[in-house]
């Protein structure tokens, strides 16, 4: 009984096992994405300069909110008054007023102006409140045109850039994070062939150290063996330093402990990766580019210059300002009689004004209008170049990453092969069939065969990743506050 209960708990860790393993290889992109998206400390740099990007560009859209004051003016005009007793000796001036500015191009003011007025001497005193409303616009370049229509609308366009510039650097971080992560799998699975080697080496050498002492080679041969030692040693020791090199720079570009992900070999990376590429692959029929994160960019960049245009534009009209005010006004020596004048509109009052700017052309504004032309050209050039280069992109990897994947399975049929024929020349080398010079042949060919594969599977995993990102599959690990 207790052997059977025993037999129990083993199957059962060893499926525990196999499920964390199976886990970790169906899930290790995404472990790692995470852990650089929530420790990078790059990425917490550019949602910083994100922040203060997009509050800098929001002060021009301050404009447009009310804004209220409270003015208080006192005059003393004693000397005026001895000349002209019915100027005020002394005046005191309150006023209470809300100011705003609408994007159709009128500026409204609502204004209550108190004044309290002494004559004769200070014996005296009156008072005079006034409620008025004022509207006061550019005829041409604001009401007609709406400059501020567009200021509104550029600087809008111009903070979804900065919001889609974010997405951009950060999944360049994160991109730049797998193929670092990638460089270090590759370099441990490189260290871990090369100590093998080291190990089969220093027994052939050993192997033929006794047979030099049996007189059955020359020391030729020995010190040959004796040389590949050293060499693979040396080799070994450079591995060594770039790993801690590869694994120091990781670890402090992205905060992440590489540790984190030990169980993780370079084969279960290349196998998430290529889950990822079929479910996305056959999640759609055709990738919408307009939709990816670098056009929608481009886009948003060309809005605010279209909208920078026009209101550039609207600025070279002609300056023609038109103001109309209206209110009521209120006279007594009691306040809250002047207060009732006001209150039941005793006496209305309505002002109109006209005001030109000179010279009629503005050339200035015309100048810089030249250039905002010329500016709006390169801008759109650039989004169309750009959007044809994604779309010749799009299209070359998907015709071409299938065959990728085909290719990568012959490139380790064929390192495969290299070991089995390296175990061979191994048995022969000890049979005395081969001598040691044509076992470091074959020992050379399996070592470029590992370093062929490992860079071709670095470079199509490069191209993968720069497959899904057309998908907009990093733009799910990118925060979006």
């Amino acid at each position: 009984m207790t052997k059977k209960i025993t037999l129990f708990f083993i199957a059962l860790n060893l499926l525990f096992t196999i499920d964390i393993y199976a886990n970790t290889s169906e899930n290790s992109l995404e472990l790692l994405l995470k852990s650089i998206q929530n420790n990078s400390s790059q990425i917490k740099i550019l949602k910083s300069e994100e922040k203060s990007k997009i509050i800098t560009q929001d002060v021009n859209n301050l404009i447009f909110k009310p804004e209220g004051s409270i003015e208080g003016t006192y005059t003393d005009q004693e000397n005026l008054n001895s000349i002209n007793s019915r100027l005020p000796s002394l005046s005191r001036e309150y006023q209470l007023s809300v100011d705003k500015l609408w994007k159709f191009g009128v500026r409204s003011k609502l204004s209550y102006t108190l004044s309290d007025l002494s004559y004769d001497n200070n014996t005296v005193e009156r008072f005079s409140p006034k409620l008025e409303l004022s509207l006061s616009t550019k005829i041409f370049q604001d009401l007609v045109s709406k400059r501020y229509s567009y200021t509104f609308d550029e600087t809008i366009n111009n903070i979804d850039a900065i919001k889609k510039n974010y997405q951009i650097l950060s999944k360049q971080v994160l991109i730049k994070g797998i193929i670092s992560f990638l460089s270090y799998l590759e370099t441990k699975e490189e260290l871990s062939f090369q100590r093998k080697l080291c190990i089969d080496t220093k027994k052939q050498s050993r192997q033929i150290d006794q047979k030099r002492k049996r007189k059955s080679v020359s020391n030729k041969d020995y010190y040959l063996s004796q040389k590949e030692v050293v060499l693979c040693s040396l080799i070994e020791q450079e591995l060594n330093k770039n790993l801690t090199t590869i694994k120091n720079n990781f670890e402090s570009n992205y905060g992440t402990k590489i540790d984190t992900f030990n169980n993780i070999s370079v084969n279960d990376l290349f196998n998430s990766i290529e889950k990822i590429y079929y479910q996305n692959k056959s999640s759609s029929i055709e990738v919408d580019l307009s939709q990816s994160v670098d056009i929608a960019y481009l886009e948003s960049l060309l809005k605010a210059e279209k909208s920078k245009l026009l209101k550039l534009e609207a600025a070279s009209k002609n300056d023609l300002s038109l103001e109309v005010a209206g209110g009521v006004r209120g006279f007594d020596d009691s306040l809250s009689t002047a207060n009732d004048d006001v209150t039941d509109f005793n006496n209305p009052f309505i002002l109109l004004g006209l005001k030109m700017g000179l010279p009629w052309n503005n050339r200035a504004a015309k100048q810089k209008l030249a250039a905002g032309q010329y500016n709006l050209k390169a801008v759109e050039s650039n989004y169309k170049q750009e959007k044809l280069k994604l779309e010749d992109r799009f299209k070359t990897l998907s015709q071409t990453l299938e065959a990728d994947f085909s290719i990568y399975k012959k490139y380790n049929k064929s390192l495969s092969l290299s070991k089995k024929i390296l175990k061979e020349a191994r048995r022969d080398f000890s049979n005395g069939r081969i001598n040691f010079s044509e076992l470091i042949d074959f020992n050379k060919t399996l070592i470029n065969d590992q370093k062929s594969i490992s860079t071709f599977r670095v470079r199509h995993i490069e191209r993968t990743v720069e497959y899904l990102d057309l998908y907009n599959y990093f733009s799910s690990y990118i925060e979006q506050k």
